[in-house]
């Protein structure tokens, strides 16, 4: 007769106890090797997306065993997520990871704004990965480096794509007036940008001063301006651009008056007077000349090459007049009203001529081609009389008051004659008036006989005879 076969407890399952050559179950499962799955109605004990039915888990990959809580660890690749490594059909995790497949995160520690629900980050906008913190490289912003889904900011820059802007306690990274808070920078116009260095370019209008033009939100200057708007004076060290006196100094000229402008080149035209000096006219901040005269102030004088435009003998080198003897101004035609011959008026530091006179004072005589203006039988030429005889003066009409005759007074050398004398010593005499058979030629009379004086009235006493008749009586 055969002996009975004894149970082997080795046989029993699923971590069951053994005793008595019977296997005690544990957990879900059942059956004489504690092999069976205990399908419960609302509640499935397999794992990791199984499912039970006839008293057997099926598994969904990559898990396997009697629960689905095995992983498999295949050869090539490792299905155990975010780092974790596979071995003894268990997924080994790392970091903030965890679950079957490493796959499950702390929902405290999903980042960029994501949400979380059953252990898993949900990403919005452009963030991926498990945590949310991994980028598309083309995203970072601000010049950033990109390596392994992560932005790596430089500069003033923070956060996952570089675009937070670090608001420093004692200084601001924003340019240009801006002002940063909550790690961005607020910009004034005509600035924009995340650090408000560029330049909004508008269509119709150009927001770079002094001759800059605007492209690529930049302002691209023209010397001797820089800055992001043109609008700063380039100091070089041994030459300024500043022009009419102006310092330069903190990038900026610092004009005199009357001159403004970013180079000091603009005149200020005020409204009552102008600065404009020798009739040049003020407008749109600029002196229009009239000539020769030219400069910002229309005070620099034109020295031409073959005329000088300075006037009585005045000489021109490096913009400007040099006067000799009484004249001045800027042109050398101003004369001091004192100095004016011959009558002339003055006003405005000239002299107007009356008469034959002409010049600057009035001193030269006008020489007609006809008829002459020097008296008393002076000639004239190169606007001078020359005069004859006892006779001097601008016209040869000035007499020593010795000459005077016939009784004539003087005063400012001229002779004013009394009676029927003429003349400018009063020596002429109207020929009706020549007496006692006078001959008469030249406004003057020639005596006969023993008369004499200027009509031939006087009689000439001589000391042995007289020229008188003696009446003798008749017997």
């Amino acid at each position: 007769m055969s002996l009975p076969l004894r149970f082997d407890c080795a046989l029993c399952e699923n971590g069951a106890n053994c005793a008595n050559e019977e296997c005690t179950c544990v957990g879900p499962f059942a059956g004489p090797l504690c092999s069976d799955v205990v399908c419960a109605d609302a509640t499935s004990p397999c794992e990791n997306g199984g499912s039970c039915a006839n008293e057997e888990c099926t598994c969904v990959g990559p898990f396997a065993g009697p629960l689905c809580s095995d992983v498999v660890c295949a050869d090539a690749t490792s299905p155990c997520e975010n780092g974790g490594s596979c071995a003894n059909e268990e997924c080994t995790c790392v970091g903030p990871f965890a679950g079957p497949l490493c796959s499950d995160v702390d929902c405290a520690l999903c980042e960029n704004g994501a949400n979380c629900a059953n252990e898993e980050c949900t990403c919005v906008g452009p963030f991926a990965g498990p945590l949310c913190s991994d980028v598309d490289c083309a995203l970072c912003e601000n010049g950033a480096n990109c390596a392994n889904e992560e932005c790596t900011c430089v500069g003033p820059f923070a956060g996952p794509l570089c675009s937070d802007v670090v608001c420093a306690d004692a200084t601001s990274p924003c340019e240009n007036g801006g002002s940063c808070a909550n790690e961005e920078c607020t910009c004034v116009g005509p600035f924009a940008g995340p650090l408000c260095s560029d330049v909004v370019c508008a269509d119709a209008t150009s927001p770079c001063e002094n001759g800059g033009s605007c492209a690529n939100e930049e302002c691209t200057c023209v010397g001797p301006f820089a800055g992001p708007l043109c609008s700063d004076v380039v100091c070089a060290d041994a030459t300024s651009p500043c022009e009419n006196g102006g310092s330069c100094a903190n990038e900026e000229c610092t004009c005199v008056g009357p001159f403004a402008g970013p180079l000091c080149s603009d005149v200020v035209c005020a409204d009552a007077t102008s600065p404009c000096e020798n009739g040049g006219s003020c407008a749109n901040e600029e002196c229009t000349c009239v000539g020769p005269f030219a400069g910002p102030l229309c005070s620099d004088v034109v020295c031409a090459d073959a005329t000088s435009p300075c006037e009585n003998g005045g000489s021109c080198a490096n913009e400007e007049c040099t006067c000799v003897g009484p004249f001045a101004g800027p042109l050398c035609s101003d004369v001091d009203c004192a100095l004016c011959e011959n009558g002339a008026n003055c006003a405005n530091e000239e002299c107007t001529c009356v008469g034959p006179f002409a010049g600057p004072l009035c001193s030269d005589v006008v020489c007609a081609d006809a008829t002459s203006p020097c008296e008393n039988g002076g000639s004239c030429a190169n606007e001078e009389c020359t005069c004859v005889g006892p006779f001097a003066g601008p016209l040869c009409s000035d007499v020593d008051c010795a000459l005077c005759e016939n009784g004539a007074n003087c005063a400012n050398e001229e002779c004013t004659c009394v009676g029927p004398f003429a003349g400018p010593l009063c020596s002429d005499v109207d020929c009706a008036l020549c007496e006692n058979g006078a001959n008469c030629a030249n406004e003057e009379c020639t005596c006969v006989g023993p008369f004499a004086g200027p009509l031939c009235s006087d009689v000439v006493c001589a000391d042995a005879t007289s020229p008188l008749r003696t009446e003798v009586p008749v017997a």
